[in-house]
């Protein structure tokens, strides 16, 4: 399980990256990428290299949702294949997928 987020600088986006599986374990390094969020306009989430997704994660992804409709940016998961993608097209979390 591995979470870093990047900033580039001078763009206003952020990007979290995941790999591995996506639980409980990443809640303080998801937290720190949450508060990363606060200047950005555009949020991606890379799961390209996420292996399995626990229900904790959905938690999280929940919560970056909320954060971005009181805030005001965009959230884009890339790269979300097999088995965690079919748990997230269960949800209503489904709209932050892109093909």
């Amino acid at each position: 399980m591995s979470i870093r987020f990047q900033q580039p600088s001078g763009q206003s986006g952020l990007t979290i990256v995941v790999s591995g599986t996506f639980g409980f374990d990443d809640h303080v390094e998801f937290r720190n990428a949450l508060k990363a969020c606060k200047p950005a306009i555009r949020v991606v989430v890379d799961l390209s290299k996420c292996e399995e997704l626990e229900s904790a994660a959905l938690g999280m992804l929940a919560l970056l949702d909320d954060q971005a409709t009181s805030d005001g940016f965009e959230i884009r998961v890339i790269g979300c294949h097999g088995r965690p993608r079919e748990i997230i097209e269960l949800t209503p979390l489904q709209h932050m997928l892109t093909c």
